[in-house]
């Protein structure tokens, strides 16, 4: 299979001329330029067949203005008045809405990107805003920043004495000293008003272009390093996008600058890659026709997004029905997939002692998690394998299209629902335990949430890299947390579709005032404004409080309580909760629900088990599981913590009880019987590569092999004619103890000792062989189907 996409030279670059300081080459004309690029295969070459002439105008390079007086608000901006965001629900004040205003503004001037000498991240921003979105009232939000400024701030560096210039901006990255002098510098770039002659003219900054050439051109690895802390980059430039707010798209851009690019293994060196430049003819050209107000679409720059260009309209047109993908694989038929290739279960591809596991991972394996994350296409993806005629327009470098609109809706819808899936169905089910929500693939859900905002506002040429760079993040990271199986109907649609809080009294004091009374506490010495050491008390429910809160428990009424809908429970307690992922989480899941929770059953359905009942209801029992694990401390429990203990391994669950009687559904997954023993290939093998090969499957001619094809080895055990069973049989819920894989299972005996047995000579062995090889045929045309 030819990688996605190819890599290109780095010298190029997308900000409009407005936006520089010095002469730029000028911008590629539009019909010239595709996605994706022609393929180059990962060879390193610098340049793709059909590049056009660069330019040969040095870089000249103003020096760094002087910062000598200036004012920390005059050198890093303010803050301006959020908009509403994408989730418009009651609650919001002008009150709010000047406090939220006021606590990012302190942030933003005093405080550093990370709180900590190990990179942990400055989440206040993040916790502000997702509170302030949910209706969050001012002394709540108040209370908010303090529990930050105790536990997760430091100070802001002083600037480094080098400056930083359009000449030197890539010479300091992955540096955390740099992060001030990031900030001040990507802050002068998006101030610069937009000329009359620009294509982005008339508006009051230049946050999109500066967007499309630091994050999106190419150059210092910028969208990778976004992605690379846990996302963070990504989600503070989300937040600045969606909320209208230039001064946290510059601190995305500052923090993705001095974060170092761990990810790099599964992307290209200019990711995305940078599109050619224009000759000076067409420069002159373009620069004529848009000062005459002609437009520049022969000539001038790549086409940018369209004003109408609206995410939720789009989707609410969408039909309701069956999701088949226009090109390639769907991304729950790739889940299904990567679960049974050997070369990435845990044990081989990661291990429990791995730190870190995403980048432990990545060394072993990026190459193959790139070849199955590259079978999720858009409809314009050229493979190598599509005919003759298009390897002739691929060898003349014949441009095509970037995918329509309504296909990229498409595209993030379906990562939405997957990243829900990944992040609520990996605790196994029979355990008396409470749901175990993985820190890290939460990330991948609290992140996505963003994907629309900028998908709107960038041009539609970059669209797909930054649906590319989710898709292969979210897959990665849960491979490097063991590859948990996805209990979708077992786990995610058993959970409740009406979740409440547990039978408690209703606290008179918000959930984040006591915690926040619980740090005052804890401190030694803590003194009131007299001297005198405050008191701590405990309410008739035995929760911790302090006098001053005692006076004010009447201030804000937070009993949001609302009747029948069960969003208006969950809401209320995911806006005061002390932890600030669960306020990401539940946003995520809200704005999900809304949109897509009319959506039936078999929706996105696929190989993967589960699909063909899971409907729109999973975003409110994911919030409901979120709360369970976490805690309804609105309601006054205790806060619960997130899962790092990597679910895929079972040193995760051994020491969790089980419930007596329940029998755990087989493993769908190789992941506990291979041991990477060398073995030769089976005849039955053979029947798998033969279709594979077969005419009208040419997105999966290529595919990574499946199990341990055509590696030396394989993971299943001799004799079993299971050999195809995984891709359809028992089903969750089919009634048969035949595990999924045919490979091995785990029944539970009465003294609660797990025992594993081999299925092989149990029942009728010929009889079980045709049953297989039906369901092995019916699986494979609907793989057809969706590849059709």
């Amino acid at each position: 299979m030819a990688p996605f996409p190819s890599r290109r030279s780095s010298s190029a670059s997308i900000l409009p001329t407005s936006i520089a300081h010095h002469p730029q080459p000028a911008p590629q004309p539009s019909g010239t330029t595709s996605y994706p690029p022609a393929h180059g295969a990962h060879d390193g070459s610098s340049s793709s067949p059909h590049d056009g002439p660069a330019s040969t105008t040095p870089r000249v390079s103003s020096p760094a203005p002087s910062t000598s007086g200036l004012t920390p608000k005059q050198l890093y901006g303010g803050v301006d008045e959020p908009q509403a965001g994408l989730l418009h629900g009651p609650g919001r004040s002008y009150d709010s809405k000047r406090a939220v205003r006021q606590l990012l503004e302190e942030n933003h001037i005093t405080k550093h990107t990370y709180f900590n000498d190990d990179g942990f991240h400055n989440h206040a921003a993040h916790h502000l805003l997702a509170s302030y979105s949910l209706g969050a009232p001012a002394s709540l939000l108040k209370n908010i920043w303090e529990v930050h400024l105790i536990e997760g701030t430091k100070p802001m560096l002083p600037l480094h004495p080098i400056g930083l210039t359009e000449a030197n901006w890539t010479k300091h990255l992955g540096n955390e000293k740099f992060y001030p002098n990031y900030l001040a510098f990507f802050m002068r770039q998006i101030k610069e008003i937009p000329l009359a002659t620009s294509q982005y003219a008339e508006r009051k900054s230049s946050v999109i272009p500066v967007l499309e050439r630091y994050l999106l051109g190419g150059q210092g690895q910028m969208l990778v390093r976004a992605v690379s802390g846990a996302l963070h980059g990504l989600i503070n430039i989300g937040y600045g996008v969606e909320f209208g707010l230039d001064a946290l798209v510059a601190e995305g851009l500052a923090q993705s600058a001095v974060t170092s690019p761990q990810v790099s293994p599964l992307f290209d060196a200019a990711w995305p890659p940078p599109p050619r430049t224009q000759t000076a003819m067409q420069f002159t050209l373009s620069s004529a026709l848009s000062s005459f107000k002609l437009g520049s679409g022969s000539f001038g720059t790549m086409p940018i997004a369209s004003p109408s260009d609206s995410f939720v309209q789009t989707a609410a047109r969408l039909p309701r029905e069956r999701r088949v993908p226009r090109e390639g694989l769907a991304g729950f038929t790739i889940l299904e997939r990567i679960l049974h290739d050997a070369r990435l279960a845990p044990d081989v591809a990661v291990f429990e002692k791995d730190f870190p596991k995403l980048g432990n991972l990545l060394k072993r394996r990026a190459d193959i998690i790139i070849e199955w994350c590259d079978e999720w296409k858009f409809s314009c993806d050229v493979s190598p394998d599509y005919g003759e005629e298009h390897q002739a327009k691929r060898k003349e470098g014949t441009p095509l299209k970037t995918p329509n609109w309504e296909e990229v809706v498409e595209k993030c819808e379906e990562l939405i629902w997957m990243a829900t899936v990944l992040y609520a169905s990996s605790t196994r089910p029979g355990y008396a335990c409470k749901p175990k929500m993985d820190f890290f693939i939460m990330h991948g859900l609290t992140s996505v949430l963003f994907l629309p905002a900028i998908l709107e506002v960038v041009s539609p040429h970059l669209r797909p890299y930054i649906l590319h760079t989710h898709f292969r993040m979210i897959v990665s990271y849960w491979i490097s947390r063991g590859r948990p199986n996805l209990w979708i109907k077992e786990t995610l649609m058993a959970a409740p579709l009406y979740p409440m809080p547990p039978d408690a009294s209703s606290p008179s004091t918000s959930a984040v005032a006591r915690y926040l009374a619980s740090l005052h506490a804890r401190k030694e010495g803590e003194s009131g404004p007299d001297g005198v050491p405050k008191t701590p008390q405990v309410d008739a429910n035995g929760r911790l409080r302090l006098e001053e809160e005692l006076a004010e428990a009447t201030e804000t009424p937070l009993d949001l309580l609302g009747g029948g809908n069960p969003w208006s429970t969950v809401l209320a307690s995911a806006v005061d909760h002390p932890d600030d992922h669960v306020a990401k989480v539940i946003r995520s899941l809200a704005f999900a629900a809304t949109h897509f929770g009319q959506s039936p059953a078999g929706f996105y359905q696929a190989s993967l088990p589960g699909t063909e009942v899971m409907d729109g209801s999973i975003f409110i029992r994911a919030a409901g599981m979120t709360l369970q694990a976490m805690g309804w401390c609105h309601e006054g429990e205790s806060p619960g913590s997130w899962d790092r203990s990597a679910l895929g391994f079972e040193s995760a669950w051994e020491n969790e009880p089980r419930i007596p009687g329940y029998d755990l559904p087989a493993s769908r997954s190789s992941s506990s019987s291979f041991k990477g023993k060398q073995k030769p290939k089976r005849p039955e093998d053979q029947e798998e590569d033969d279709f594979v090969g077969t005419p009208g499957s040419r997105s999966r001619t290529n595919s990574p092999p499946h199990f341990g094809q055509g590696l030396g080895f394989d993971p299943v055990m001799p004799a079993s004619p299971a050999r195809a069973v995984w891709a359809s049989s028992s089903r969750p819920g089919s009634g048969t103890s035949t595990p999924r894989d045919g490979r091995m299972q785990t029944p539970i005996l009465s003294e609660g000792v797990l025992e594993t047995r081999l299925m092989v000579g149990r029942g009728d062995e010929a009889e079980r062989e045709e049953e297989m090889r039906r369901r092995r045929d019916a699986e494979e045309d609907e793989d057809r189907e969706l590849m059709a």
